[in-house]
């Protein structure tokens, strides 16, 4: 299930860098050709980063199961304060470093502030992927080692 995750961050990641490309086209701060590359190389740098710090439990905070008990189902009071929980609390605590930006873009690697800038984005990128896999049937990031179960055995 990770790499399915790795998967569609490495997507985000390359949709937030084109919009970049194609609005700092004139500036020539990023090459087309290194787009998707770049894409792929962070999210397997996350992917590791993960990793490393799942069975951390700092890193991974696991969604609420629902259970199918037959008692009477909690107060609407206390649904309300749980959802308002749920959407404040972070799914993952990981980021795209600067770093790794610098690693990936020449250009980066030269100037500070651009990777920052870049690690910026892509983070936001990360944030709006991680907002999509919330309401998420599969979970992946509480099921890493399971393979996919959305393309069957």
């Amino acid at each position: 299930m990770l790499n399915w995750f790795a998967y569609e961050a490495a997507l985000s990641f390359e949709w937030e860098l084109q919009l970049i490309y194609d609005t700092t086209r004139d500036l020539k701060i990023l090459k087309k050709s290194e787009i998707a590359p770049c894409a792929i190389t962070i999210a397997k740098q996350l992917r590791e980063v993960l990793i490393r710090h799942r069975a951390s439990a700092a890193a991974f905070y696991s969604p609420a199961t629902v259970s199918l008990s037959k008692r009477r189902p909690p107060s609407r009071k206390f649904n309300e304060g749980y959802r308002a929980r749920q959407k404040t609390r972070p799914l993952l605590a990981a980021s795209i470093s600067p770093q790794w930006v610098a690693g990936c873009f020449p250009k980066a690697a030269e100037n500070p502030t651009l990777a920052a800038i870049l690690a910026k984005y892509l983070n936001r990128a990360l944030d709006d992927q991680l907002a999509i896999c919330r309401p998420c049937e599969f979970q992946c990031l509480s099921y890493l080692d399971e393979p996919c179960f959305m393309f069957g055995s």
